[in-house]
C-alpha cells in the first residue's frame, strides 16, 4: 500500500476486489498509516455487506410481496415456483463466486463474523518494528495456514531450551562473577576432552576487606584426574603480594601472553598450573593438566 493520505471518497470509488487487494498489501507492509487505512477499508467493506443484505431483502420483498398481481391477496402467500427459481439462481451465483475466489481467507466472512480477530492481527503487525529492534525475528515466525485457519508457529520458546553442559558451566560461572562485581569475560570456556565441570563444586567465597573468590572443579573420572579454576579479586594488596603458588623445584616458569594478559605456567606435580594477576584480579588454573591443556584453557578466556 502506497504511503499517502486516503479519504472516504477514495475508498468508496474502489471496487470490493480492489479494497481486498489493498488489505493483502497492507498486511505485508505494516505501518501506522497503513493500519489506519486498513481499519477504514474494513469499515467500508462491512458497510457494503450490510447494504447488500438490505438490498437483497428489498428485492425479495418487491419480488414476492409488492408485485401488482399480489394486490388483494394474503400477505404471506408464497409462489413455490418463483421461490424455487430464485433458489436455483442463488445456488448458481454461489458456485460462480466459489470458482472466482481463490482467497484462503474470506474478507467478507471476516467482516461479518470475525472482524475483531482481523483487527487484532493488524494491531499485532503494528508491533513488528519494535519486536525487530529487540532481536525477535518476526518475519521468520509467520507461515502456517490451511484453507480456513491461520496460526503463528513460534517454535520452541528460548527459555524452555535445555542448556548444554558447557553452556550451563559458562553461564553459572559468569553469573556468579557478575554477582560480586568481577568481570564475567574472565571465564575460560574450554576444558579438555574427558573432563566435565562439577556443578556441585562451584563455590563463592567472600572475605570482608580481604578478597572475593569464585571457582569450579573439573573431573575426569575415567582417568581419575581433576583440576580447578579460581578467579579472585583482592581488596588487600598485601594479601595478594604474599600469595604463593607452589611449583616444582628448579622447574622453569614459562611466560605466556594472550590478549594482553601475561600468564605464568609452571609444573606443580602432578600437572601444570597457570596464573595471572593485574594487581587486583587473580586467576589460577591448576591440577592434572598438561602444559598444552593449560594454554588452551587460557586461550578460551572471553570466548564461548
Amino acid at each position: 500500500m502506497k504511503k499517502e493520505t486516503y479519504d472516504d471518497a477514495y475508498f468508496a470509488s474502489l471496487t470490493t476486489q480492489q479494497l481486498e487487494e489493498m488489505i493483502d498489501l497492507g498486511l505485508e507492509l505494516p505501518s501506522q498509516e497503513n493500519r489506519k487505512a486498513l481499519l477504514r477499508i474494513l469499515e467500508v467493506l462491512e458497510e457494503r455487506e450490510n447494504d447488500a443484505i438490505v438490498q437483497k431483502a428489498w428485492e425479495e420483498f418487491q419480488l414476492y410481496y409488492n408485485s401488482p398481481e399480489r394486490k388483494g391477496k394474503e400477505r404471506y402467500y408464497f409462489d413455490e415456483a418463483a421461490l424455487e427459481e430464485e433458489e436455483a439462481r442463488e445456488r448458481e451465483r454461489q458456485k460462480k463466486q466459489e470458482k472466482q475466489s481463490s482467497r484462503k481467507v474470506s474478507i467478507s466472512r471476516v467482516c461479518a463474523v470475525g472482524r475483531v480477530a482481523l483487527l487484532t492481527i493488524i494491531l499485532t503487525f503494528g508491533t513488528m518494528a519494535a519486536a525487530q529492534a529487540v532481536g525477535i525475528n518476526v518475519f521468520g515466525i509467520l507461515g502456517e495456514w490451511t484453507d480456513n485457519a491461520f496460526r503463528f508457529n513460534l517454535g520452541t520458546p528460548p527459555s524452555s531450551r535445555t542448556l548444554s553442559e558447557k553452556e550451563a558451566y559458562v553461564e553459572t560461572f559468569r553469573s556468579r562473577l557478575e554477582e560480586i562485581g568481577i568481570p564475567a569475560d574472565l571465564v575460560p570456556t574450554w576444558y579438555p576432552e574427558g573432563f566435565v565441570p562439577d556443578m556441585d563444586r562451584f563455590y563463592t567465597d567472600i572475605v570482608e576487606d580481604g578478597f572475593d573468590s569464585v571457582g569450579c572443579g573439573f573431573d575426569n573420572e575415567t582417568e581419575d584426574k581433576h583440576y580447578t579454576i579460581a578467579i579472585d579479586r583482592y581488596y588487600d594488596r598485601e594479601l595478594l603480594n604474599n600469595l604463593v603458588v607452589e611449583k616444582n623445584d628448579k622447574d622453569e616458569v614459562e611466560e605466556y601472553t594472550v590478549n594482553g594478559r601475561r600468564f605464568y605456567i609452571m609444573l606443580n606435580n602432578p600437572g601444570y598450573t597457570g596464573t595471572w594477576s593485574d594487581g587486583e584480579l587473580f586467576i589460577v588454573i591448576g591440577g592434572d593438566l598438561s602444559k598444552e591443556e593449560v594454554k588452551e584453557i587460557i586461550n578460551s578466556i572471553g570466548g564461548y
